[in-house]
């Protein structure tokens, strides 16, 4: 993995303090969801760079390291839901 100056911020003011990439509300545990594979991360959100996608990897993983392995495991699980409920909203919108 690259080093890269992507930088990870908590506001209270944005997404609610979930961690996100700075200057946007794009929230890193988007990558749990699609289980840290850049390549699939890339091919869903093609606007963003690699090195975005490796520093919420990187941050998530640290995150990983701080909570334990069930904490993670809950959010892992949280991320994946979340990413089909909004999924499934869209689609009952008439969004796809």
């Amino acid at each position: 993995m690259s080093m890269s100056r992507v930088r990870i911020t908590r506001d209270p003011d944005t997404m609610g303090g979930k961690p996100v990439l700075e200057f946007t509300r794009w929230p890193t545990e988007i990558v749990l969801a699609f289980g840290c594979d850049v390549a699939t991360i890339k091919d869903q959100y093609p606007f963003r760079t690699i090195s975005e996608i490796e520093s919420c990897i990187a941050y998530e993983r640290s995150l990983h390291r701080r909570l334990g392995r069930l904490a993670w495991r809950l959010r892992v699980r949280l991320a994946a839901w979340l990413l089909d409920a909004d999924a499934d909203h869209l689609r009952s919108e008439g969004w796809g």
